[in-house]
């Protein structure tokens, strides 16, 4: 049997003692041993992808969200439904400026007069809103939320 030198590509030489293991080895090559750039391209180009899919589920998510003067119209005329969405929309940045005194002062009001598992989660929002604020912001949200109640709500009764 004689020894053949085997050259594949940027690999060193390599002694091959039948065509079978030649063949092999260059499948090798081919299919399982990538270039570094050629990496790069292929880690490029899955990024990118992935890139892509994220901002367009955000923003088909932001789409099917009402528009924030209709929530505010909703939370006037009595459906306290709305007031968790808009703490959430304030709190988020979702279609307004970010603004914590707001969110803090929707989810208040959400906590107050919601009776679900939403008036629970008001209260989280709440809390976690209160480790992010200064005590003037929190006492603003409040009287803010109190303007609204008496402008609002309806008398019990």
């Amino acid at each position: 049997m004689a020894l053949r030198m085997v050259s594949l590509g940027k690999l060193d030489v390599m002694p091959v003692l039948n065509r079978s293991q030649t063949v092999g080895a260059e499948r090798l090559h081919e299919c399982g041993a990538m270039t570094v750039p050629r990496r790069i391209t292929i880690s490029a180009i899955c990024f990118l992808a992935i890139f892509v899919n994220a901002c367009g589920s955000r923003n088909s998510q932001s789409e099917t969200l009402p528009p924030v003067d209709e929530l505010l119209k909703r939370a006037n005329a009595g459906e306290t439904d709305a007031l968790f969405d808009l703490g959430t929309r304030y709190a988020n940045g979702d279609g307004v400026a970010r603004d914590n005194v707001l969110a803090y002062m929707w989810f208040g009001l959400a906590a107050e007069l919601l009776t679900t598992e939403e008036r629970y989660r008001a209260q989280r929002m709440q809390m976690r809103l209160d480790t992010e604020m200064f005590r003037h912001q929190i006492s603003e949200a409040e009287r803010l939320a109190g303007i609204w109640k008496a402008q609002h709500r309806q008398p019990d009764g």
